[in-house]
């Protein structure tokens, strides 16, 4: 049985992160694709539309955390991550 090749792309939504992450795909990888711009984009819109009210938007951005299954992740990647 073959190895199973997994391959996490940052960045993923738009540009080379993008081009990246599709090419691996069809070079048969699993990918797991990770993008903090929508979340920035959707925030920033809130905020800018709240403001005339004065409601202040804010948003925890998403980081990799310590947990069995991030250990297991980034083992699976042969310790790249």
């Amino acid at each position: 049985m073959a190895a199973r090749r997994i391959a996490l792309v940052t960045g993923a939504a738009r540009g080379i992160g993008r081009a990246t992450a599709e090419r691996l795909l069809s070079d048969g990888l699993t990918v797991i694709a990770f993008d903090l711009a929508p979340l920035r984009s959707l925030t920033k819109t809130a905020a800018l539309e709240c403001a005339s009210d004065k409601i202040r938007v804010n948003a925890v951005l998403p980081g990799l955390i310590d947990t069995p299954i991030n250990d297991r992740l980034t083992g699976a990647t042969g310790g790249w991550f």
